[in-house]
């Protein structure tokens, strides 16, 4: 929010502005819905956005080695059913072919997650059964 701000100080023109004059507060959501909906500057500050994501992500993959990077959240504009979304997916996963060493480049799936809301949820559940195992039957 603060990249939008930015640009808006320095004079940069967006369908946002009409929003923040009608007393709106500037929320990612409406970055990413203007953007969806054509707007340059806040296209240009999402795809930007998935560009340091994927900055990040490399640094991820160099430290930890990871199989798999999931998105999720507020982060997903969509998912694959939006053309925001499936750019956004796009740029990441250019930017980590351009910056990532070749092996992990190829072998680390990059996606959406597909648990939306639920995957905090299902991944601590996850947690706590690895480490206490499964639960035991009362009839044990």
């Amino acid at each position: 929010m603060a990249r939008c701000e930015e640009a808006l100080a320095a004079g940069c023109t967006s369908s946002v502005s009409a929003n923040l004059a009608a007393g709106e507060k500037l929320t990612p959501l409406l970055i990413g819905e203007a953007a969806e909906a054509g707007d340059e500057l806040c296209d240009e500050l999402v795809m930007q956005t998935a560009r340091y994501m994927g900055i990040g992500t490399v640094t991820l993959m160099h430290t930890i080695d990871p199989e798999m990077v999931l998105f999720g959240g507020a982060m997903t504009f969509g998912r694959n059913e939006t053309d925001l979304g499936r750019r956004f997916l796009q740029e990441i996963r250019a930017e980590i072919k351009k910056r990532a060493f070749p092996i992990p480049a190829a072998k680390t799936v990059i996606e959406y997650a597909s648990l939306g809301g639920d995957a905090g949820y299902v991944g601590a559940a996850g947690c706590a059964r690895l480490k206490f195992g499964s639960p035991q039957s009362a009839v044990d």
